[in-house]
């Protein structure tokens, strides 16, 4: 190694050191603000949490100053033969502490302060002390983290029916998309009766899955969760392509810890598009790197079947095909010279890419939007913003909700991006560009912000976090990856090997993130509790009391334990169907006459007038049969005990054709 680049190595670990005291400095404030709450200071575990920050801050901004006096050359190098033996036992015991510490934290900006300080100060102490002693991971630790991804999706998917945690309404709604298939051979919203047939073909194979394994809740959550896989894989398999061998395990270990990711087990279609989206970027991935034009094509085609997940693929096309391509239209190769010489790619690739996605949509277009093309435009009401500030709002909202999963994430992704725009190579402002453009089109597409919105784009996030661990700020690439890559070249990749420094500097975060998301399921292993979650009171006073031939109106969340029972949803708007159109919801429901209708006022939904409404249902004969502790307030059931005939045989003779 060069005196050169010994001196700027030092000038760079000096600069880190001074930022790790500012960002120590900056914590203390923090932690001054968080304690506002008396609630907090008087709790046990935030007194060890102030006294563990407190001392760790002092010590880093007090070993800081100490260094510049202290720290000499010579003494740096002694320093690091006697630490020399320690190298593997030290980082083992730091991924230990990072792993507990992930485990106890919360949904809060300082614990993922405290987080970012704590991942930088360990991996500015690992490369002061190993950094000039760098070499390729062992085959060992490769094996190591292998059995550690086995027993972490073990362990995820015993506790599948806890974390990720439920999503209120859509969950037992849309398990009952995949229950109408199998109940009635037709693509309907179960709960609705007769409304909403514009159904997602996600949930045709998510149907034959039940049938095979039974139906429940847990069973359901499986089957998105064993989706995850292939969209890590093909999302790894784009990184390697598009920045190496190194960038692509580093992406596959941070997907594997994603708070955002693992919400994508939650019951919805949100994880097939981002299978799509995954697939879509390797195939473009492919494309660039084996400089295959058909692959553009096929990127294309892939993007578009996304549109069988979630509606939201029109939207990401679009911000795919400009994102992707743009950078590699506009941007120009260096010649041989180094100056800038002609155009990289013609606007071929980029045509290529529409047209394919021309044909993937045409496909969803014709065999799930044609054939029920009424329903399909009464379901779409818009969502867009109103006005401007709605927009604003809206833009700002989705990019909060990676926030509501994992602020921690939110934090790498934000560096990620400012490292692509530094960097300037094609792969990272494609990826940088793609992301914002997909966050606008969000703000189009989607006026609520829920949280469950922007895990499609997951790959995205990943690749650029991957690239962030894989290369930092660097902007020229390392030796052997020179000439490939670099700005705009589609040439293949050497075979760079992943080496400690970058390892160790990506898994201090990651096994933050791991830890986060295992604590929940690990929890629920630990202390033995079930695979699939118990019945509620309330649920099992039902199973007890109420025929399963009997019409129950609930929230969607309480299908989950009653796919045996003929459920009603309170939203519905038209359980007579086009026979019988009621003039208002009151009407309707004072003609349906279910048979029991439960209320739980502690659930986000309730409580829809007006069959969710104890003055309508005790003015129209119905009596409170059961009472259950539901938290906030008791969870109410009432009965009826003379439903309507007219309506039991409509629904059953709709039940019979395989209309409702």
């Amino acid at each position: 190694m060069t005196v050169r680049v010994r001196e700027r190595r030092g000038v760079d670990r000096r600069a880190l050191a001074v930022g790790l005291a500012l960002l120590c400095a900056a914590l203390l404030v923090h932690l001054a603000a968080y304690a506002a709450a008396p609630e907090r200071t008087d709790s046990t575990t935030f007194r060890l949490l102030a006294g563990i920050t407190i001392g760790f801050s002092v010590i880093v901004i007090l070993l800081v100053g100490g260094g510049w006096i202290w720290l000499t050359p010579a003494r740096l190098e002694r320093l690091r033969e006697r630490a020399a033996p320690f190298r593997t036992g030290a980082v083992i015991l730091g991924l230990i502490v990072l792993f507990g510490f992930g485990t106890l934290m919360r949904p809060e900006w300082f614990y993922a302060h405290l987080a970012v300080t704590a991942g930088s100060a360990f991996a500015l102490a690992y490369h002061l002390l190993y950094g000039d002693q760098d070499r390729p991971v062992p085959r060992a630790w490769f094996v190591a983290a292998g059995i550690v991804l086995a027993v972490a999706a073990a362990i995820r998917i015993y506790g599948l029916s806890v974390y990720p945690n439920k999503q209120i309404t859509d969950e037992g709604w849309l398990l009952a998309w995949a229950v109408g298939y199998l109940r009635t051979g037709q693509f309907t919203d179960y709960l609705m009766i007769y409304g909403g047939h514009d159904v997602h073909r996600f949930y045709l194979p998510m149907a034959w899955w039940l049938s095979v394994v039974g139906i429940g809740y847990w069973q359901a959550r499986l089957f998105t969760f064993l989706l995850l896989l292939p969209m890590i894989a093909f999302s790894g398999y784009a990184a390697r392509n598009l920045f190496g061998r190194s960038a692509g395990w580093l992406t596959v270990a941070f997907m594997f810890g994603s708070a955002v990711v693992m919400s994508g087990a939650r019951l919805r279609h949100d994880v097939g598009l981002g299978l799509a989206i995954a697939a879509s970027l390797w195939a473009y991935s492919r494309a660039i790197k084996r400089d295959q034009a058909w692959m553009h094509l096929v990127a294309g085609v892939l993007m578009g079947l996304g549109w069988f997940g979630h509606y939201h693929a029109v939207g990401f096309g679009a911000a795919l095909a400009v994102g992707l391509y743009l950078p590699r239209l506009v941007l120009r190769d260096p010649d041989a010279n180094g100056r800038r010489g002609t155009i990289y790619h013609a606007p071929t690739p980029f045509l290529l890419y529409v047209i394919g996605g021309g044909i993937g949509a045409g496909i969803v277009f014709l065999t799930q939007v044609l054939p029920d093309w009424q329903s399909f435009l009464i379901t779409r009401g818009l969502r867009n913003p109103l006005d401007l500030a709605g927009y604003i709002g809206a833009v700002i909202g989705h990019a909060g909700s990676i926030a509501a999963h994992s602020q921690l994430e939110l934090i790498l992704l934000g560096v990620a991006l400012i490292a692509a725009f530094w960097r300037r190579r094609a792969p990272d402002l494609s990826l940088a560009l793609t992301v914002i453009l997909a966050h606008l089109a969000l703000g189009v597409m989607a006026s609520e912000t829920w949280d469950h919105y922007p895990m499609p784009l997951t790959p995205l996030y990943a690749l650029l976090i991957g690239g962030l661990f894989a290369s930092g700020f660097r902007r020229s690439l390392p030796p052997e990856l020179s000439g490939a890559g670099n700005v705009l070249s589609s040439g293949d990749l050497p075979a760079d090997r992943l080496k400690l420094n970058q390892a160790v500097t990506a898994l201090v975060f990651i096994i933050m993130t791991f830890g986060y998301t295992l604590a929940v399921p690990l929890q629920h292993v630990i202390t033995r509790q079930p695979v699939q979650t118990p019945d509620p009171p309330v649920i099992a006073w039902i199973k007890a009391n109420v025929p399963t031939d009997d019409i129950i109106v609930a929230e969607h969340y309480y299908y989950a334990w009653l796919t045996d029972y003929r459920m009603a949803s309170v939203l519905s708007y038209n359980l007579g169907g086009e026979r019988v159109p009621y003039e208002s919801a009151e009407a309707m429901w004072a003609a349906v006459l279910p048979d029991v209708v439960m209320i739980d006022p502690n659930l986000s939904t309730c409580c829809v007038p007006p069959i969710m409404t104890p003055a309508f249902l005790e003015a129209n004969g119905y009596q409170v049969v059961a009472q259950f502790d539901g938290g906030r307030v008791p969870v109410v059931v009432y009965k009826h005990e003379t439903p309507s005939p007219e309506f039991s045989e409509e629904l059953g003779a709709g039940s019979r054709s395989g209309t409702n």
